[in-house]
């Protein structure tokens, strides 16, 4: 996570894919660290019939590592442990889940892991400057004319 990670295909034309929830639609480009792709991508995942704007944004390592959910109306809970972490035990909207927070929740490389801790996210209000606060944080150089767009309504709801 500490090296610089260039984001492939960020400024050719995007391919969205349908979610697997109903109504979602995915994202994945391929990172690369020192010219070499090795599994890491960023993915973003749209909610484009959410009544206000909604996605989620992240690291996929084998498993996901890092995450972004942006969602005005989202609820998370940091468990018990939260106030002795220094954590809100209960956020309510955006909120970010970093690695450096969650990597002690790794038990072993076999087993899946959740991203079971977050810190409020207030930094952006729309989908572009959350990108690219995302990639600031995360050491992604992403294209000053990058193409990534959400995806528009598909129907009235």
């Amino acid at each position: 996570m500490s090296l610089d990670k260039r984001l492939v295909g960020a400024d050719e034309i995007m391919s969205w894919q349908p979610g697997r929830e109903p109504d979602t639609y995915f994202l994945k480009l391929p990172l690369e660290v020192d010219g070499e792709q090795m599994g890491q991508s960023l993915f973003v995942k749209a909610y484009p019939l959410h009544p206000t704007q909604r996605f989620s944004i992240g690291i996929i390592f084998e498993p996901t590592i890092c995450r972004l959910d942006f969602w005005l109306e989202g609820i998370h809970s940091n468990g018990l442990t939260a106030t002795s972490e220094g954590l809100s035990a209960l956020i309510n909207g955006s909120h970010y889940h970093p690695w450096e927070i969650n990597k002690g929740c790794v038990e072993s490389p076999n087993k899946l892991f959740k991203l079971q801790k977050a810190v409020p996210f207030t930094d952006a209000r729309q989908f572009d400057s959350a990108l690219r606060w995302f990639c600031g944080e995360n050491k992604i150089l992403l294209p000053p004319k990058h193409t990534i767009e959400l995806p528009l309504r598909t129907r009235l709801i």
